[in-house]
């Protein structure tokens, strides 16, 4: 498992003065250290994929150089998603070469845990870190 950041609550970062955006990646950034002794450095997952050069910049005067897009997701950031929605998101999105995310912070994803792994493992797949995809 590797964690990256993902600002602190969430803003669209292009809206934000140049402060802010800064604030959301550090406080961030130290509740992760605080938390898990972790420096999540160099990846940055923009909230809603929302960023640009200005955004960028200031992430990478932080250390969050790479910032981080994804290419599916499991969908499991409301408390509305069942267990069985997850589960199709996984099936739909679970591929080689896909950075899916997950929020793993709602009930229903802790009951699918094993049966996403069954659809890894079916698929063939290896799970790895931003680390050994991105050679870093």
């Amino acid at each position: 498992m590797q964690l990256g950041n993902h600002t602190w609550s969430h803003p669209d970062l292009t809206r934000l003065r140049d402060r802010d955006v800064a604030g959301q990646i550090r406080r961030n950034d130290h509740f992760l250290r605080d938390t898990f002794g972790v420096h999540a450095a160099p990846y940055l997952r923009p909230p809603y994929g929302f960023h640009d050069k200005r955004t960028d910049r200031i992430a990478a005067d932080l250390g969050y150089d790479l910032i981080t897009m994804w290419y599916g997701t499991l969908g499991d950031g409301t408390s509305s998603i069942t267990a069985d929605q997850i589960l199709a998101s996984g099936r739909q999105w679970l591929d080689a070469g896909h950075i899916v995310i997950g929020h793993a912070n709602q009930d229903p994803i802790s009951h699918v845990y094993g049966q996403l792994l069954d659809i890894i493992r079916s698929r063939r797949l290896h799970m790895v870190t931003l680390a050994d995809a991105f050679g870093r």
